[in-house]
């Protein structure tokens, strides 16, 4: 391990030392290769195949992906991890509930206020699911 450290050290040495010695890098103008290769145009033709459009909403797009893969991981958060398959269970679950309780229905506004983790995405997808519209709310706002 100790020479290691040396070697390490060397090379490092060795690099520091080679970039000093050589000339100073220029700024890059107008005419430089960086700031042609940077235009307007340039950009345009780098972004010019769009990704494929889908024809889906994102509840159906999770549905799809958990009848492909329903033991992958879909949501990792620090209070735990979801694969597909439990994260639409949990969803369809919090769905029933938000219509059974709270007689939401399509069309209405649905305020989230949770602290960042699993149930956000998961109330999400419920709300979604049901064709409501969801507001997200910062809990660490004042409530006025």
């Amino acid at each position: 391990m100790g020479s290691q450290g040396t070697d390490s050290d060397d090379l490092f040495d060795r690099s520091l030392s080679s970039s000093r010695s050589s000339s100073p890098p220029t700024p890059a103008g107008p005419g430089s290769s960086i700031h042609q290769t940077n235009t307007i145009d340039s950009v345009w033709k780098w972004n010019a195949t769009a990704p494929p459009t889908l024809n889906a909403c994102v509840h159906e797009l999770v549905q799809t992906r958990v009848d492909l893969t329903p033991d992958a991981i879909a949501i990792k958060a620090w209070d735990g991890v979801l694969s597909y398959q439990q994260l639409a269970s949990e969803a369809a679950h919090f769905a029933r509930q938000l219509i059974d309780s709270y007689q939401v229905v399509p069309g209405e506004k649905v305020l989230v206020a949770l602290e960042r983790g699993l149930l956000i995405p998961v109330a999400v997808l419920a709300i979604i699911q049901i064709g409501a519209a969801f507001v997200l709310l910062d809990t660490a706002s004042p409530e006025s």
